[in-house]
């Protein structure tokens, strides 16, 4: 995959939508075009409904990517001055539904160690390409992983990811949200360190470690060694802080306990980079009951698609021309 930086030199650039019918779908085909005429044609997964003014819009933020739900927003600049106006295509059903049902022992169609492991791997290939392009999250949790008919993982929720340059500029890594948040939408060490907080793509290993758990365990607020239940994310991150883990349920497989334990680390220095966690899990003995040929053939799909990533944040702030362009624009094809 190669990095390509399209749209940098812009002032200006239009959107222009076609929608596509089959008879099966509908999908929407986006096209950006900047000053000098060069394009980018990017097919949406489900097509936009929102109509809106494709005349003097800016991206503020589109990714194209196999695991990703295909999420438009844009700044539509009117009489009126600028506004924020949000475009997100739907998702089928949410991971935690069926995930529940899973913990609760249903037998859940086609939920078997291959489809786990499948949107195990996609999560990791998406954080991976974050990781890549230095982007991280303030907030993530199994509710944002959607699955659609195949049992393959979609992703929403994209604004929450912002640049790691930007960390200044995120006051809600506090100590103040941590004792209100759970410890399954936030990361520990960099939400309790005050003004010293450490935004840095090793939040995401936190996450997947989190959603790894998440997927074979109801409760998480048990600690080995303290049965009782911690409330609160602060109290969970200080029982963290001493070398407290989670217990292992009954359903979750002793690999994957590892893996989570690893990314789990309070500290994020020690917390593995996604190139390491890809490896551990297309390792052939990694899992039982996998079929191999049915996940290697969607590995294959994610390694040759062609993600796309036109990142041009500004953070839901009035900003006069000149300030918005200055904004990072990042294309990754």
């Amino acid at each position: 995959m190669q990095f390509r930086s399209l749209l940098r030199d812009s002032n200006e650039f239009t959107l222009s939508e076609k929608v596509l019918s089959t008879d099966e779908d509908r999908h929407t085909l986006i096209q950006v075009v900047d000053q000098k005429n060069q394009t980018t044609l990017i097919r949406a997964d489900t097509k936009l409904t929102n109509v809106f003014d494709k005349q003097d819009l800016m991206i503020h933020q589109l990714i194209h990517f196999p695991v990703v739900v295909a999420e438009l927003s844009c700044l539509s600049k009117s009489d009126e001055g600028k506004k924020f106006v949000y475009y997100k295509s739907t998702a089928e059903k949410k991971l935690s539904s069926v995930v529940d049902r899973f913990l609760a022992g249903e037998n859940v169609e086609g939920y078997n160690p291959t489809a786990r492991l499948k949107i195990i791997y996609g999560v990791a290939s998406f954080f991976r390409l974050l990781e890549i392009l230095n982007i991280s999250t303030i907030k993530f949790s199994i509710n944002d992983i959607f699955i659609d008919s195949n049992l393959e993982p979609k992703i929403i929720g994209l604004h929450n990811f912002f640049p790691v340059d930007f960390k200044d500029q995120i006051d809600i890594l506090s100590v103040e949200l941590s004792e209100q948040d759970s410890s399954n939408s936030l990361a520990p060490a960099e939400l309790t360190n005050g003004e010293n907080n450490h935004f840095s793509t090793a939040i995401l290993s936190f996450f997947f470690g989190m959603i790894i758990y998440q997927m074979y365990n109801k409760e998480t607020n048990r600690f080995v060694d303290n049965p009782r239940e911690i409330n609160g994310a602060f109290k969970c991150f200080m029982a963290m802080k001493n070398g407290a883990v989670l217990v292992k349920g009954e359903k979750m497989p002793e690999q994957l306990y590892e893996l989570y334990k690893m990314c789990f680390d309070f500290e994020p220095e020690n917390r593995p980079r996604f190139d390491e966690i890809l490896k551990v899990l297309e390792n052939e003995n990694f899992l039982e009951n996998v079929d191999r040929t049915s996940f290697n053939e969607y590995k294959a799909r994610l390694d040759s698609s062609n993600p796309i990533l036109v990142y041009h944040s500004a953070f839901d702030q009035e900003l006069d021309d000149e300030q918005f362009l200055d904004l990072p624009i990042l294309v990754f094809k």
